[in-house]
């Protein structure tokens, strides 16, 4: 019998809203394992154990971000207008993210904050949400 589980979803989902405040106020240059720990109140072992490394957390984020994006566009209601829909997608969706969520919008659709070995980490997830 293994140890048991010390670090669950919900100390996850508060690691990866800590991690995106961080980037958002300071940058991505800011956002360290440690600080995210610090800002949860937990340990780096958490982060470790939870993500493994800095840019496993960084590729969560950019998962996160697709998995938001891809959930408010299967939201969206069908139409027999391709257009229009791609149109809504645009101007509700990807507007709506990008207002509530600059620093993700800028880490996933510009990818201006990261390194391309990063961001083909998350490009499935993209696809996924894209797709739709």
């Amino acid at each position: 019998m293994g140890r048991p589980k010390e670090h669950g979803a919900k100390t996850a989902a508060a690691l990866l809203h800590a991690a995106e405040r961080i980037v958002q106020t300071d940058g991505l240059e800011a956002l360290s394992v440690r600080r995210v720990a610090r800002d949860v109140a937990t340990t780096t072992r958490a982060v470790y154990s939870l993500f493994g490394s800095k840019d496993a957390l960084v590729v969560a984020l950019g998962r996160r971000a697709f998995e938001l994006l891809g959930t408010a566009i299967e939201g969206l209601a069908s139409t027999d207008d391709p257009a229009a829909e791609l149109v809504e997608a645009g101007v509700a969706v990807f507007r709506e993210f990008a207002v509530e969520h600059p620093s993700l919008f800028t880490l996933t659709v510009q990818r201006t904050m990261i390194s391309p070995g990063v961001a083909a980490a998350f490009s499935s997830a993209a696809s996924d949400a894209l797709g739709a």
